[in-house]
C-alpha cells in the first residue's frame, strides 16, 4: 500500500462504524411467522456521507447519515441500530434505518442528535462534538472506468468477522462482474456496508460481497450507482427503493425471422416478445415483433446487437442492453430507443422509471408481505421470495406456465401454505404452493386486497342469512380449474384452527366470536 493510501485511510477510518442489529427471520409462505430465535445479531459497517452526497435536506448539524448494506439491516424488524467506534469504546451511537433498496443493496441510515443526548454523559463530549472529529468523504459521481483504471489501487475500510477495530484491506481495480466493481482484495463478513476508495481518497463504491469460492475477490456497488438511484428514483421519504426498468421482455433476433417476418436482413437489435401493462413504453405504441435497435438519452446511444447486448466505454464486456448497467447511465428525463417495427424505424422517447407491478424481491421484515387465511389456506401476493423458499416438486406446475406467460410482468395472489385442518383440503381438494387465484365468484383477481374485499362480502352475507354457502375460485395458469369452497364447513373448523400453535385469527377471513360463538366479519 503506498504511503499516501495509508494517510488516506487514517484519515477517513474514524467515520468508519461497526454496525450491529437483532434480526429477525420471517417466513415468506406464512409471512405472519417469525423466527422463534429473537436474540441473534447482525454485524457490518457503515460510513458517515454528507447529506448533500445522499440528496437529502441541509439541517443544522443535530442529524447525521451513514450508507450501509441493505442486507446487514433488512432483517432488523425495529429499524434501529447501535453503532460503534474505537474511539469512543463501548458507548454506543444509535441510528434508525431510513431506506434499504434491496436490488441495488445499499442503506441509508440516520443519527439523530436526540437520541444520541447519552454521549456527553458517558464520555464528556456531545454528538456535535464528535461529529466535527469525522472527515467528510467525498464521492465520486463519475462512473469508474475498468478499461482504463485496471490494476489501479483501491481501498476498503471495515469490521471483518464482527471484529471490535478497524480493519484496512487494500487491493487493485480488476473489473466489473454484473453491476458491481471488482476488486482483488479480501473481506469478510463484517466488512459490508464499509467503504471503498481509490488512490485518491475518492469514495468509488461500497463493499458488498465476495465469492464464496474465491479468496480475494470483493465486489463493491459503484457509488455512480447509488448516485443515480437517490437522484432520481428516491422520493426522501420511501423506506424502500426499487430500481428502473424498462417494462419489456425481449429475446434473441434470428436472421431468418427478420429476412421472413420483418423483410430486412440487415435489422441489428433485440426481438420485443412482450410489453408489460405497467410500462410507459405500452402507451408509446411499443408492441411485440417490435426491434429495439438502439438505445440512449441526450448524452448517449448504444447500439444494440442480435443478442441484446451493447458495449459501454468503461467495461470491457458487452452487457444486456436493459441491465443496470445501462439503465442506470441514462438520463431518465430524456431516455429515448429507436425502434423497427417490419416497415420504418421511428424514436420514442420516454420516461425511464420504475416498473412497482412486476415480480421482484421483497425484504418482509421491512415491507410485510400482503396474506390472508381462508378456510385453512393462506393466500400471499406474489414475490420472488416464494420462488426462492421452496423446492420444485412442491410447487404447483401453473406457476411455471404463469411466469412463462407474464414473463413477471403482472401481480398475482398465490397459495402459499395450509393450517390444519383446512376445509378446503378436507372437502377432497388437492392443492399445492405458488398455485395462482385467478378468480372468485367469476371476479378477476390479482391482489391480495381485491381478494380479501370479495371474501370479506360472502362471509358477511354467509354469516348473516345462511346464504351462497359455496364460493367458486378459479386456481392454475391458463389450463385453470374451478374449486368450490363450502362456507359451512369453513365456518365449523374455524374454531379448530384457533386451537393450533401460531395461527394468525387476525389474518383469517373467517371470524368466530368465541365467547357468543356469534360468526363475525372483521376487517384485516
Amino acid at each position: 500500500m503506498s504511503e499516501s493510501l495509508k494517510a488516506i485511510c487514517q484519515r477517513f477510518k474514524r467515520g468508519v462504524a461497526k454496525v450491529t442489529c437483532s434480526a429477525i427471520e420471517i417466513d415468506v409462505n406464512q409471512p405472519y411467522v417469525t423466527s422463534s430465535n429473537t436474540d441473534e445479531e447482525v454485524c457490518g459497517s457503515a460510513f458517515f456521507v454528507p447529506s448533500q452526497y445522499l440528496y437529502l435536506p441541509k439541517n443544522d448539524g443535530s442529524k447525521r447519515y451513514l450508507v450501509t448494506n441493505a442486507h446487514v439491516i433488512d432483517g432488523c424488524p425495529t429499524r434501529r441500530v447501535a453503532l460503534t467506534f474505537p474511539e469512543l469504546g463501548k458507548c454506543k451511537m444509535w441510528a434508525k434505518v431510513i431506506l434499504a433498496c434491496q436490488p441495488l443493496d445499499f442503506a441509508i441510515l440516520e443519527v439523530d442528535a436526540i437520541y444520541n443526548e447519552h454521549l456527553e454523559t458517558e464520555i464528556g463530549k456531545t454528538f456535535a462534538e464528535i461529529m466535527k472529529g469525522i472527515p467528510p468523504v467525498k464521492p465520486r459521481r463519475k462512473i469508474v472506468d475498468t478499461t482504463k483504471e485496471v490494476s489501479y489501487e483501491a481501498t476498503g475500510i471495515g469490521f471483518p468477522l464482527a471484529s471490535e477495530d478497524c480493519h484496512i484491506s487494500s487491493g487493485k481495480i480488476s473489473g466489473r462482474h454484473a453491476h458491481y466493481l471488482q476488486v482483488n482484495a479480501s473481506i469478510n463478513g463484517g466488512n459490508s456496508g464499509g467503504p471503498l476508495f481509490d488512490a485518491r481518497g475518492n469514495l468509488i463504491g461500497v463493499c458488498a460481497a465476495s465469492f464464496d469460492e474465491s479468496e480475494g475477490i470483493t465486489l463493491a456497488i459503484p457509488w455512480h450507482d447509488i448516485d443515480k438511484m437517490l437522484c432520481h428514483y428516491w422520493d426522501n421519504e420511501s423506506l424502500t427503493l426499487q430500481c428502473p426498468n424498462l417494462g419489456i421482455a425481449t429475446e434473441k433476433l434470428i436472421d431468418s425471422y427478420a429476412s421472413v417476418k420483418l423483410n430486412n436482413s440487415n435489422v441489428k437489435g433485440a426481438l420485443v416478445t412482450k410489453v408489460f401493462t405497467s410500462s410507459v413504453l405500452k402507451s408509446k405504441n411499443l408492441k411485440a415483433n417490435h426491434v429495439i435497435c438502439s438505445i440512449g438519452d441526450r448524452s448517449h446511444e448504444f447500439d444494440i446487437d442480435r443478442n441484446g447486448l451493447v458495449n459501454l466505454k468503461h467495461q470491457l464486456d458487452k452487457v444486456k442492453f436493459s441491465s443496470l448497467n445501462v439503465l442506470l447511465m441514462l438520463d431518465p428525463d430524456s431516455t429515448f430507443i429507436r425502434v423497427f417495427d417490419g416497415r420504418k424505424r421511428r424514436t420514442i422517447n420516454f420516461q425511464l422509471e420504475v416498473q412497482n407491478k412486476i415480480l421482484r424481491n421483497c425484504m418482509p421484515v421491512l415491507e410485510p408481505i400482503e396474506c390472508f387465511i381462508f378456510g385453512g389456506v393462506v393466500f400471499c401476493q406474489f414475490y420472488n421470495n416464494h420462488i426462492e423458499d421452496l423446492e420444485d416438486e412442491a410447487l404447483d406446475p401453473g406457476i411455471v406456465q404463469f411466469l412463462s406467460e407474464s414473463k413477471g410482468s403482472e401481480p398475482a395472489v398465490v397459495i402459499t401454505g395450509f393450517r390444519l385442518p383446512s376445509s378446503i383440503t378436507q372437502q377432497g381438494y388437492s392443492l399445492k404452493k405458488l398455485t395462482v387465484l385467478k378468480k372468485i365468484n367469476n371476479k378477476k383477481i390479482s391482489t391480495i386486497a381485491s381478494a380479501k374485499e370479495i371474501l370479506f362480502k360472502l362471509v358477511s352475507d354467509y354469516a348473516d342469512k345462511k346464504e351462497k354457502r359455496y364460493v367458486s375460485m378459479d386456481i392454475g395458469g391458463s389450463c385453470k380449474k374451478t374449486i368450490y369452497v363450502d362456507l359451512k364447513l369453513a365456518f365449523e373448523l374455524e374454531p379448530l384452527l384457533y386451537c393450533t400453535p401460531g395461527y394468525s385469527r387476525e389474518h383469517s377471513v373467517i371470524q368466530i366470536d368465541s365467547n357468543s360463538s356469534k360468526r363475525s366479519r372483521k376487517e384485516i
